[in-house]
């Protein structure tokens, strides 16, 4: 077994028994390997998250194991001694060591934090009378008394109805407060809900039970305000977590104010309105359909990995607040205001805005249209433009939800942003949303009555009109203009009537996307720009070359050797892969004769044992093409299998080659020629014809022309065959 998966078996063991907390496993684990104690000084490690989530009958155990954690996240003996409710030696040490009474480790907590989670009562009396700040919040904006409320087990909860007393009460300040607690304490009038009676509340209530009726059949929005306070709640939502696990399916937020909230999972159908936003978190979260009615503000909120489909923002301030990794389709803003917002690698392109009261947005390394940033000039500041813009075939939930049988882009979106590129997601369900689908196969199939003979079906599809087809073919123009480079991912099976080999396209394929994608081929072969095709990705591009496909091959759900021929051809796949590496596969079909302008580069070899990474040389295995690419060094990539899945460094050279290719289309694309061309007056005349000549081909793309009138143009495709190989058990790999 290679050293990675040894490494991998082994995090995987290892967390599994800490979340059990499988002592006897897991210790002997975390004293053997040293890269297991070096990964919890990290920011994100399984001990940093059992700190944050007050695991800490976990987080005893990793500072049992290795005293230098503690150092690291300012655990003093305070706070140590706080935590266990040794309130003798905590007198002691205060005395001596003062200055640890406000203390913080490295998620805000004081020693009264971690008294006040563990019910300690008689410390949180002492710490309070030599002064502790009771009104002090920790990373997660939660006070003393709130983390009482949250993870104190006992049930008299006395430290809690100390702290209310304490604080609640002389200094009129928000808490949350269970049931039991408020009903001893009649002074307080309303308790602000805590996560445990949120997610009682949403499970009580019937969400999306119409989502799919027609319009006049469907049920109001149930309004949250209207529920928090007949369950004798205030308005107020702090530190909540509004989770997918039950879907926010036509919800009314109207009213409501968020503070330290944290948003993930679908928001659909659901109007936020005349309330505050403050300092929450839209993380991994698909907001669709969704109404932002006028006066609602949003101040220090995060929104990273975040798609907003079909919504609108009405009136709404934007106040300090941050844009990461953002995508907008069909996205309206009416009169905004856009204060000091920063908008980072994000994609903009479905953003309308009218009338903006005040946009005071910087762009870093972002997409937008260049007519909203041409209208506000003076306030919008675009920085750092280096990165490629990378179209990806995709359904944005699958970004939320880690992926779709049949749809594979979680991976390639995580790897675009790892590598610097700017992922846009090409959406596929709003595409379907807006085409008559039964429409579009009809006309499909009237206009494959006549393709000529010995021409790709698919170029000559793109050629013809139809309603459907030419929608289609506007909606990828109106984005791969904006495109440095496009990937098409895993998926289906490509209808075999595209490479000659069915009667009639019906409904068991994938409609819509097929069609989405040839156009989209089509561009980015017409312009030179790079294009990625993985696995399904690979076999319709080769299918819009003219080539065709196996309809079946055998041992390719398992992961095998990806073999390169060792040709003298150079290309951009060819220039990275050199010697054979891992390929990681799931398919059943493959290409079989490669299309025109495209060459082999790689075949598949044995298959590798998935428990014990061996080379199983005896392995029945059926041959196929791995890798190719564009003739002359054309950008394209196109690999059967999946580079995205391993993290190895010879699958990793060629994502960064295709970011890389992306780097250069960009540049090559925004060369700034005015003041070369001023002082050239030939190189001028140039490069005005050349430009009236793009400007034909892409009238006559626009208009759906086809640019080969007839097969006489059309050279023979170069049909290459890859023979069946008998892989001998003595075969030797090098890598």
């Amino acid at each position: 077994m290679s050293q990675q998966k040894l490494e991998l078996e082994i995090k995987n063991t290892f967390y599994e028994a800490m979340v059990e907390l499988d002592v006897d496993t897991a210790i002997p684990l975390l004293r053997t390997h040293e890269f297991l104690r070096l990964e919890q000084h990290q920011e994100n490690s399984f001990f940093q998250m059992s700190l944050r989530n007050h695991a800490r009958e976990t987080v005893q155990l990793f500072l049992n194991e290795d005293t230098a954690l503690a150092t690291k996240i300012g655990y003093t003996q305070a706070h140590q001694y706080a935590e266990k409710g040794n309130f003798h030696n905590l007198q002691l040490l205060l005395k001596e060591q003062p200055q640890w009474l406000e203390a913080t480790d490295s998620y805000g907590n004081t020693p009264l934090h971690l008294a006040a989670t563990h019910g300690h009562t008689e410390v949180i009396q002492y710490l309070h009378s030599i002064g502790a700040n009771l009104h002090a919040k920790n990373s997660d904006h939660n006070t003393p008394l709130q983390l009482a409320l949250l993870f104190d087990k006992h049930t008299e909860k006395n430290a809690a109805k100390f702290l209310i007393n304490q604080a609640g009460i002389e200094k009129n300040i928000p808490v949350f407060l269970s049931t039991e607690v408020a009903q001893s304490n009649e002074n307080l009038s309303k308790k602000e809900i805590t996560q445990e009676g949120w997610d009682n509340l949403m499970k009580k209530c019937p969400q999306g039970y119409d989502d799919y009726l027609p319009a006049d059949q469907k049920g109001e929005k149930i309004s949250v305000y209207t529920l928090l306070h007949e369950a004798g709640y205030s308005e107020n939502l702090k530190n909540i977590k509004l989770i997918s696990d039950y879907q926010m399916i036509k919800m009314d937020f109207s009213g409501v104010n968020f503070e330290g909230c944290q948003f993930l999972g679908t928001f659909k159908n659901v109007k936020f309105g005349a309330g505050t936003v403050d300092h929450c978190e839209f993380h991994h979260a698909y907001i669709s359909e969704a109404e932002f009615a006028p006066f609602t503000k949003f101040t220090d909120t995060s929104f990273t990995d975040v798609y907003f489909e079909n919504t609108h923002f009405n009136q709404n301030k934007f106040e300090g607040n941050l844009f990461s990794h953002v995508q907008f389709n069909h996205v309206t803003s009416t009169q905004g205001w856009f204060d000091n917002t920063f908008v980072s690698h994000s994609n903009l392109l479905g953003l309308t805005i009218s009338e903006p009261q005040k946009f005071s947005v910087t762009l870093d390394d972002s997409v937008m249209d260049s007519q909203i940033i041409d209208a506000t000039v003076n306030q919008i500041h675009v920085m750092n433009t280096d990165a490629p813009v990378v179209g990806l075939i995709s359904q944005p939930y699958e970004i939320i939800y880690g992926g779709e049988i049949g749809m594979t882009a979680a991976d390639p979106y995580a790897r675009l942003k790892q590598y610097g590129a700017v992922p846009v997601l090409l959406d596929m369900n709003n595409v379907n949303g807006q085409i008559d689908q039964y429409a579009l196969r009809n006309e499909i199939n009237d206009i494959l009555k006549n393709v000529p003979a010995e021409i790709s079906i698919p170029k000559y599809l793109l050629s013809q009109h139809g309603e459907n087809l030419d929608k289609i073919k506007t909606m990828v123009n109106d984005y791969a203009k904006h495109l440095d480079a496009a990937w098409i991912p895993g998926g289906g099976d490509v209808n075999p009537v595209f490479y000659g080999k069915g009667e009639e396209y019906d409904h068991a394929y994938y409609d819509t996307r097929e069609i989405f994608e040839f156009a989209l081929i089509d561009h980015m072969v017409t312009y030179n720009k790079p294009l990625m095709g993985i696995c399904h990705g690979s076999q319709i591009t080769n299918v819009y070359f003219g080539g065709t496909l196996k309809e079946d091959v055998d041992g390719h759900g398992e992961d095998h050797l990806v073999i390169p021929l060792g040709s003298t051809n150079t290309g951009v796949v060819s220039d990275v892969l050199q010697k054979p590496i891992y390929g990681v596969s799931a398919h059943h079909q493959s290409i079989d004769k490669l299309g025109e302008d495209l060459q082999v580069v790689a075949i598949s070899g044995p298959v590798i044992d998935d428990f014990s990474g061996q080379i199983n040389y005896q392995s029945n295995i059926q041959t196929i093409i791995e890798a190719s690419e564009g003739v002359n060094g054309k950008p394209i990539m196109l690999l059967q299998f999946h580079p995205e899945y391993n993290a190895d460094d010879a699958n990793k050279a060629l994502l960064l080659k295709f970011v890389d290719l992306a780097k250069q289309s960009k540049q090559a694309h925004t060369l700034e020629l005015n003041d070369v061309l001023a002082s050239n007056q030939n190189l001028f005349a140039d490069y005005q014809a050349i430009q009236h000549t793009e400007q034909k081909i892409a009238d006559q793309i626009e208009i759906g022309q086809s640019l080969i009138l007839s097969p006489n143009n059309v050279a023979e495709p170069t049909a290459i065959y890859i023979p069946e190989l008998n892989l001998l058990p003595e075969m030797q790999v090098v890598f």
